[in-house]
């Protein structure tokens, strides 16, 4: 009886049960139940030496002409030559890194009716890259088709990653192997990016998983960093915690997210330089358009401070119309901070203290000033000049809603874990699961392919996972970026008690983890149609300046970002950034070198003359056009 290749491939991919395979040391096994095959059985083989081999050719030699190739979180691939194409760019990067595969195979079930066969079994798929060894595994259908002349290939390979629990690569995230990866990663960019000390905490199901302190937090005095007794300061990440503020009045129907913002301040007010209003979902994803405006908003002087509804007085000024484009600006967070202060009669200081840090057990962790009991145990802040760590005095902000929590990693990660169980930790709730889910959605995008903005956080991607996140720097010697992947209910909290050099750290650590413990399986494919020619894009070449700085400010008073140039390529490309980027929509290019090829974009937005007006190369990195 002939095989129904749709209705069997539905239902294994449905029903079939996923099964822990033992580590294979032979390139293909057979449970007792699976015939051998000689043909069949070649083909594996043959695979796995391609592997070993990093021959792509030979791999996609062992498809057929039509063959269809199911990735998962990928478009059906179809075809030999496609085939081919992800199999290069995967082999290549391999090489290039001067990397190793081997790839084994367990069958667990097979049947052959004349010339179509299917098998269902489990992959174990090595990597050497970098010095680095990781091992992952995944289960698999394939449809083999008996050719003319005898011989068998794959007319269908569909397959996926096992779950967390049956899969070696994700078994592995615990304390042993967690040090493993992340020690020589630490120790590497601290001392080539003159970090004196950091900290870092992994959640994972609800759990802290790892913590571990790295370096001093004290240069002099060579105080070690420890976890759950070090303070750093978080920056900009404190932006999520009055986005919480925010999330929880409204949970409370004490506010509209579509409000009117000017409907609930007294003393400060968004003035009517555009017909639109400002919102508070506009404030939490930076769409307000309200200018950053610096100078003054930091004092090395306690006493210097001004209350944050007299700060704000004279420093709400519009300079685009809400809704336009993601602007990010101080000015967001701290105008709805102020809101919270109006609605509820409180004090913020006092509003985090009573409805955030109190309810999540964050027992060392404050706004502005360091609580008196923990004062010695704040990281001292640097910047590495003259071949030497100098010591930075510490910073007040009028527009602290913004920047100014002091935490430590441990308490950080009772915060992390809150956020990925959607507003709950121990039985405490500091919002409904709506809201905590609807804080973590999107929210606004300046362009549907490039990530963009949920409430309070920002997104990014990486192999082929959405994180919502959130970075942050003082320059008074601190920096630290917090990761949450819901979809894994995992996050990760890196910090350090030096600006510069501090995303570097957070970033690689970031990249490291997750191309260890969460592989891309495969690298997406860039379009190989005809590149316009260079005429079709002079529209947009030129010069274009980030958009975070002062505009109102009268000149030379504020700092103004250098614009940076868009250049045509002779063969039909953008040049920017160092890199090339490649047409794939009318306001859309896509990166085509470096070890992101494929994975970033850069779009565009016309005004209404079809003049290009804006350009994006990530979540806020936004430009505006300044010059042809």
């Amino acid at each position: 009886m002939k095989i129904n290749l749709v209705k069997i491939l539905i239902w294994i991919l449905l029903s079939i049960s996923t099964v822990a395979a033992q580590s294979a040391e032979k390139e293909l096994v057979l449970e007792k139940a699976v015939a051998p095959h000689a043909k069949i059985d070649d083909i594996y083989r043959r695979f796995s030496e391609a592997y070993r081999k990093l021959d792509a050719e030979t791999v996609a030699n062992l498809y057929t002409d039509d063959a269809l190739y199911l990735a998962p979180d990928s478009d059906v691939t179809r075809g030999r030559e496609k085939i081919l194409a992800n199999f290069s760019g995967f082999f290549n990067s391999v090489k290039t890194s001067g990397g190793s595969l081997t790839i084994s195979f367990q069958i667990l079930e097979r049947r052959v009716s004349g010339d179509l066969a299917y098998d269902v079994g489990i992959y174990t798929l090595a990597q050497k890259r970098g010095g680095e060894a990781r091992s992952s595994q995944g289960k698999f259908v394939v449809v083999a088709r008996q050719m003319k002349s005898g011989e068998w290939r794959f007319q269908v390979d569909a397959y996926n990653n096992l779950p967390a629990t049956q899969s070696n690569q994700a078994a592995a995230i615990n304390q042993k192997d967690l040090e493993t990866l992340l020690d020589p990663i630490f120790a590497e960019r601290m001392e080539k990016l003159h970090i004196p000390g950091a900290v870092v905490a992994v959640v994972k199901d609800g759990k802290i998983i790892f913590t571990k302190g790295y370096g001093v937090a004290d240069v002099e005095k060579k105080t070690p960093v420890v976890p759950d007794k070090t303070l750093f300061r978080i920056g900009s990440i404190t932006k999520v915690f009055t986005a919480t503020a925010v999330m929880q009045l409204a949970d409370s129907g004490k506010i509209n997210l579509t409000d009117d913002v000017n409907k609930y301040l007294k003393g400060v007010r968004v003035p009517d330089t555009f017909s639109q209003p400002i919102t508070f979902a506009n404030l939490l994803t930076h769409t307000s358009g309200l200018d950053e405006i610096s100078p003054g908003r930091r004092t090395s002087n306690e006493a210097e401070l001004v209350p944050l509804g007299a700060f704000l007085k004279t420093r709400i000024v519009r300079h685009l119309p809400p809704g336009e484009v993601i602007s990010y600006s101080t000015y967001n967070p701290a105008l709805t901070a102020h809101a919270v202060e109006q609605i509820t009669q409180t004090p913020f200081k006092v509003y985090l203290q009573k409805n955030v840090f109190e309810p999540l057990a964050m027992n060392h962790t404050s706004i502005t000033a360091v609580k008196k009991e923990y004062k010695d145990d704040l990281a001292t802040g640097y910047e590495y000049a003259e071949n030497k760590y100098q010591k930075l005095p510490f910073q007040w902000f009028n527009t602290y809603p913004a920047s100014d929590i002091n935490s430590t990693a441990t308490d950080m990660a009772r915060f992390m874990i809150a956020n990925l169980q959607y507003g709950t930790i121990d039985g405490k709730r500091i919002m409904s699961e709506k809201a905590a889910r609807e804080m973590q959605a999107t929210h606004f995008k300046n362009h549907p392919k490039i990530s963009g903005w949920a409430y309070g956080f920002y997104e990014s991607m990486q192999n082929n996972l959405r994180f919502v996140e959130h970075g942050g720097s003082m320059d008074d010697g601190y920096s630290a970026l917090l990761t949450l992947v819901p979809e894994k209910n995992f996050g990760i909290f890196v910090a350090c008690n030096t600006e510069n050099g501090g995303f570097g750290l957070a970033e690689t650590v970031k990249k490291e983890f997750f191309n260890r413990y969460f592989p891309a399986p495969t690298k997406p494919e860039i379009s190989k149609a005809k590149n316009p020619l260079p005429d079709a894009l002079k529209k947009f070449a030129g010069k274009y300046r980030g958009i975070i700085y002062c505009h109102s400010c009268a000149p030379n008073t504020s700092y103004v970002p250098e614009p940076d140039e868009v250049k045509i390529t002779g063969d039909g490309m953008l040049s920017f950034g160092g890199g090339l980027w490649k047409q794939i929509e009318p306001l859309l290019f896509v990166l085509t070198d470096s070890e992101r090829a494929g994975q970033v974009f850069l779009g565009f937005k016309e005004n209404s003359k079809g003049e290009i007006a804006f350009m994006f190369n990530d979540t806020y990195r936004v430009y505006e056009k300044v010059s042809q």
